[in-house]
């Protein structure tokens, strides 16, 4: 099984645990209480969450797709713009990559660091571009 040699038997039953409690919880959410804990009990930490999907996925907890994710309501409707340089300085802040930055400043991606990664572009210098949004627009001949 791949994946599994990641984990111990008490990991395994600590994410079984995790599951059970709140089964709505995003695994983006579930990955750093996890991480904590095999900090503190010396197991190995997780890098993506989708290894936790895959370990609930293979113990007959979660059967993929069946949740209905979270939309972003900026999603397309936001975009900031930053210049190369401060993008450097964002990726090596944060440790992220040039294609995962831009998809953060498009709000395509929400991840562990989204929010402080916008916020931290708009203090370096970046724009912010706001689509807007006609409700009900009818074109008349």
């Amino acid at each position: 099984m791949p994946g599994l040699h990641k984990m111990n038997h008490a990991g395994l039953h600590f994410l079984r645990k995790l599951y059970e409690n709140d089964p709505q919880m995003p695994f983006s959410q579930m990955l750093p209480i996890y991480n904590e804990e095999a900090k503190t009990r010396g197991w190995m930490r997780l890098r993506s969450s989708g290894t936790i999907g895959y370990h609930l996925t293979t113990m007959g907890l979660y059967r993929r797709g069946t949740r209905t994710a979270q939309p972003d309501p900026k999603r397309g409707l936001e975009i900031i713009e930053l210049s190369t340089a401060n993008r450097k300085v964002l990726m090596e802040m944060f440790g992220v990559s040039s294609a995962n930055l831009s998809l953060i400043l498009r709000h395509k991606r929400n991840g562990n660091n989204a929010e402080n990664i916008r916020k931290k572009a708009i203090e370096l210098g970046g724009t912010r571009y706001v689509k807007a949004v006609i409700a009900n627009d009818v074109l008349t001949l």
